[in-house]
């Protein structure tokens, strides 16, 4: 796939994602009391969506390590919408709301991944850690390793994509699950994705 062709992809989930969140937005208006669980799953919905669109952008640009602080942005904020998804009593939902979860966020990302390693990576880019430079550029060309300091597109440039639009499918189902929904939208979604990421599944673990 093409590095276009997996932005269209992209623009198309995220679009999606669009269509829940209003779906979402619409029946929290009418709503006589809206659930803080439901009210914290949205703001972070909302939230990703606009990291995604970011992320999307800078990309499609050639500057894909300048987009890894958007990433570790949606992986923060998935963690912290599911654990507000995992717990009805609300008190997770509060907590995240008045700013009660941002310390040990970077623990909680780590905990929740199969490799632990991928939050440490994406913080370099975030911080201006000279090795993020380094890790995203190097090229090696006969037998020489040099930084390709420019834009450019690679075959992670499709990864990424790709990862986003992950990104983007599991916070539909984050508003599913909370009540918002159902979004039928979704089958076709998981049947894409299958067909662009081999071997991912819809039970996968979320991951970067």
């Amino acid at each position: 796939m093409a590095a276009l062709e997996a932005f269209d992809f992209l623009d198309a989930v995220s679009a999606t994602l669009g269509v829940a969140i209003d779906r979402a937005a619409q029946l929290m208006a009418a709503a006589p009391e809206p659930s803080i669980q439901k009210t914290a799953v949205l703001v972070a919905t909302i939230r990703a969506f606009r990291a995604i669109r970011a992320a999307s952008a800078v990309i499609s640009c050639g500057y894909a390590m300048e987009a890894e602080p958007y990433i570790r942005t949606l992986l923060e904020l998935y963690v912290s919408a599911r654990a507000v998804a995992d717990d009805p009593t609300g008190d997770e939902a509060r907590a995240w709301l008045e700013g009660g979860r941002a310390r040990g966020i970077g623990r909680r990302v780590r905990e929740s991944m199969p490799d632990t390693t991928v939050y440490g990576l994406l913080s370099q880019a975030s911080h201006g850690d000279p090795r993020a430079l380094v890790r995203s550029l190097r090229r090696v060309s006969e037998g020489q390793q040099t930084i390709e300091w420019g834009p450019a597109r690679s075959d992670e440039t499709d990864e990424r994509f790709h990862h986003l639009a992950i990104g983007a499918r599991d916070f539909v189902v984050l508003l599913e699950e909370v009540g918002f929904g159902p979004h039928p939208e979704l089958d076709a979604i998981d049947q894409a994705l299958e067909r662009v990421q081999p071997g991912w599944r819809p039970d996968a673990v979320y991951s970067s």
